[in-house]
C-alpha cells in the first residue's frame, strides 16, 4: 500500500493474455503487416504496472508456445489445455455424410495421451513456467466452431486429466451461454462443492447473470473480468456485485478490449466527470490547490474522455501503419488492464487502489507466480532428457519417449522433413539411394529429431525405411507429423521422386503409346468388347511409379495395362 504522501503505484496480474496470437507477431489473416513487437508489448504491460502475464494455452501448439515464451520472459507464465472453440480435433466427420463432427476415439486418445505427456513434462522440469491447466470449457455461443456435442466430450476429459494430476493444478475455465453443463460436469468430476478440486480455479471472461456468478462464488471459484465482461448495462450491475474477495482482472488480448461503445465506458466517463468535478471544487474552495491541479497526463486522459475517446498513454496506428513503440489499433494488449480495472473501481464505488490490491492478492492466491531464475538462457523446460515411458512413447510429439513439439494429426503415409523433401528436387546420385548428388552417404549415424526417417536402398534400389537403426519396436510408431496424403498428383515425397520426375516419365509413356498407335500396335480387338484409355492407363502408371513397383526409366521397362470398365461401342 502507498503511504499517504505518495501516490500509489498499482500492480496487476493479467490472468488471461494471449501471446501467441499471430498478431502479436505482425501477421493478420496470414498477412505480415509488420515485424514481431512482444517485446514492446511486455515492456508497455511493465511500464503500467502490470508486472506478471499469464499467457493462455488454447491448443496443444498454443500451449507449446506460451510455454516457450514463459522460458524466455521472467514475467510470463502458461496454462496448458484445449479451448472450446478448438476442440474439433477431437472429431471427424460423421460417417452419415451429414457435415455434421462426431467424437473420433482414435484421434481423442491421441490428443488427450500428448495433452498429458505435455503437462508431465512441463511440470517435471521447469514447474515455474505451468501455473495452471486451461483454457478449457464450453462455449454454445459459438457452435459453428465445435458443437456440442465434441465440446462436452472435450471438457470432460481435460477435467478427468485436471483430476488426476498430483499435485493438482488450478484451473482456467471458459464458459459462454453454457452455465447448466458447465457447473454439472465440474461437480460431477470434483463433487458437489467442488470439494476435490484442491488447487481452485477462474472463471475468466465472465459475461453471465448475476445467479450464475453467486453459484460460481459459493463453489469458491474466482471471476475473471474484462472487457467483454463490460459491454451491456446487465453486464456492469453483475460486475458491480462480484464479490471483491473473488475478482480478477484481465485484457484477453488480442480481444476483448474495452470500446467507446460499451456500457462500461459510459460508466467510466461518468466517473471521471465526477473526479474532475470534485477537483474544481477543491481548488475553488482553496483546499490543497496544488493537490487538485491535474497532472498533463491526466489533463490529456480528460481531453479524450471528452472526445468519446479510450485515453492510451501510447501512440495507436493501423497494422499497415505500425511504427515502433505504438501499439495497433484494435489489438487489446496488457498495458489496458488499467482501464479495466479504473471501470471496475468506478461500478464498485471503490478506488482503483481498493480493486488492484483486492485482484493482486486474489491472483497470487489462487497461481503459485515464483520468481523466476533468468541465469543462464537455455530453454529448461525444453530439456528432453527424461523416459517418460508408458503411453508417452506412443504420443504424438514424442520421439522415443522425450517430448519434441506438438505434432498435427495424420493417419497414414510418411512424408519429410522439409529439407529433406527438397532434396528430391535436386540430382540424385547414380547408386541407385536415391542421395542427393555431394551428400555424403551415411551408416548407422544418429538422427536429429524430425530427421528419424532415413533411408537406405535395399538390393533392387528401392528406398526403404532403415527399421532397425530408428530402433522402434514393432508396436511403436513414428511420430505423426511424418504423414500425410498423396498430393492431387497422387505424388507423395516420401516415395523418393519429385513430381517433376513423375510427369516427365508420364509424358515419355503417352509418346511411347502414340508411337505404337502409329505403328498400329495394340489396336486390334481381342472380342472382349474392353478397351484401354487414357485415364486406365494415367491411374496405372501412377499406382506402379508411386508404389515402387517398375521403375518405368529403364529402356527394358513398359507400363503394364489395365482394362477399362467401359465397354467400347460396336
Amino acid at each position: 500500500m502507498a503511504s499517504s504522501t505518495e501516490p500509489y503505484m498499482p500492480r496487476y496480474v493479467d490472468i488471461g493474455i494471449n501471446l501467441t496470437d499471430p498478431v502479436y507477431s505482425g501477421i493478420y489473416h496470414d498477412n505480415t503487416k509488420h515485424p514481431p513487437d512482444v517485446q514492446a508489448v511486455i515492456n508497455r504491460a511493465r511500464e503500467v504496472g502490470c508486472s506478471k502475464l499469464i499467457v493462455t494455452g488454447s491448443s496443444i501448439k498454443c500451449t507449446w508456445d506460451a510455454l516457450q515464451l514463459a522460458d524466455e520472459y521472467p514475467m510470463v507464465y502458461a496454462t496448458a489445455g484445449i479451448h472450446p472453440c478448438t476442440s474439433s480435433v477431437f472429431s471427424r466427420e460423421s460417417p452419415l455424410d451429414n457435415g455434421e463432427m462426431v467424437v473420433d476415439s482414435e484421434k481423442s486418445r491421441a490428443i488427450e495421451v500428448e495433452l498429458k505427456a505435455l503437462i508431465d513434462h512441463a511440470m517435471s522440469v521447469y514447474p515455474q513456467n505451468l501455473v495452471a491447466l486451461g483454457e478449457f470449457g464450453l462455449d454454445y455461443d459459438r457452435l459453428e466452431h465445435c458443437n456440442k456435442a465434441v465440446q462436452l466430450h472435450s471438457f470432460k476429459t481435460q477435467l478427468k486429466m485436471a483430476a488426476s494430476l498430483s499435485p493438482q493444478l488450478p484451473l482456467f475455465l471458459h464458459c459462454r451461454a453454457a452455465h447448466k453443463d458447465f457447473v454439472s460436469l465440474l461437480k460431477t468430476t470434483f463433487g458437489s462443492q467442488l470439494e476435490k478440486l484442491r488447487a481452485g480455479g477462474v472463471v475468466h471472461s465472465f459475461t453471465g447473470t448475476y445467479e450464475e456468478m453467486m453459484e460460481l462464488h459459493e463453489l469458491g471459484l474466482y471471476i475473471g473480468v474484462n472487457g467483454c465482461s463490460l459491454k451491456t448495462k446487465e453486464n456492469c450491475d453483475v460486475v458491480s456485485k462480484i464479490p471483491i474477495h473473488s475478482i480478477m482482472l484481465e485484457t484477453d488480448g488480442p480481444w476483448c478490449e474495452v470500446r467507446p461503445s460499451h456500457e462500461g465506458w459510459q460508466r467510466y466517463l461518468a466517473f471521471k466527470a465526477a473526479q474532475k468535478s470534485e477537483k474544481e471544487k477543491s481548488q475553488e474552495t482553496g483546499e490543497t490547490e496544488q493537490q487538485g491541479k491535474p497532472s498533463e497526463e491526466e489533463a490529456e486522459a480528460d481531453e479524450a474522455a471528452a472526445a468519446g475517446k479510450i485515453p492510451s498513454r501510447y501512440a495507436i496506428v493501423k497494422k499497415e501503419k505500425w511504427v515502433e513503440g505504438a501499439m495497433v489499433k484494435f489489438r487489446n494488449e496488457p498495458c489496458n488492464i488499467e482501464i479495466v480495472a479504473q471501470i471496475v473501481a468506478a461500478l464498485k464505488g471503490l478506488s482503483v487502489e481498493d480493486i488492484c490490491e483486492a485482484a493482486w492478492t486474489n491472483t497470487k492466491t489462487l497461481f503459485v507466480l515464483a520468481d523466476k531464475c533468468t541465469e543462464g538462457g537455455d530453454v529448461a523446460w525444453q530439456d528432453s532428457g527424461t523416459d517418460y515411458g508408458g503411453d508417452t512413447h506412443k504420443a504424438r510429439g514424442f520421439y522415443l519417449g522425450r517430448y519434441t513439439g506438438p505434432r498435427p494429426f495424420h493417419r497414414r503415409q510418411i512424408i519429410w522433413d522439409e529439407d529433406i523433401v527438397n532434396s528430391w528436387e535436386t540430382d540424385n546420385a547414380d547408386d541407385g539411394s536415391a542421395r542427393p548428388v555431394g551428400e555424403e552417404e551415411t551408416h548407422g549415424e544418429e538422427t536429429k529429431p524430425g530427421h528419424e526417417t532415413e533411408t537406405k536402398p535395399d538390393e533392387d534400389g528401392e528406398a526403404k525405411l532403415d527399421v532397425e537403426n530408428m530402433k522402434l519396436d514393432d508396436e511403436e510408431f513414428m511420430p505423426d507429423d511424418e504423414f500425410n496424403d498423396d498430393d492431387e498428383h497422387g505424388h507423395n515425397p516420401s516415395r523418393g521422386n519429385s513430381k517433376a520426375d513423375m510427369d516427365y516419365l508420364l509424358q515419355k509413356l503417352r509418346a511411347e503409346d502414340r508411337r505404337e498407335a502409329e505403328q498400329g500396335i495394340n489396336q486390334t480387338d481381342d472380342g472382349s468388347g474392353y478397351e484401354v484409355t487414357e485415364d486406365d492407363e494415367k491411374e496405372e502408371f501412377e499406382s506402379q511409379f508411386n508404389e515402387g513397383e517398375k521403375d518405368v526409366d529403364l529402356p527394358s521397362a513398359k507400363p503394364r495395362r489395365r482394362r477399362s470398365s467401359r465397354r467400347r461401342s460396336r
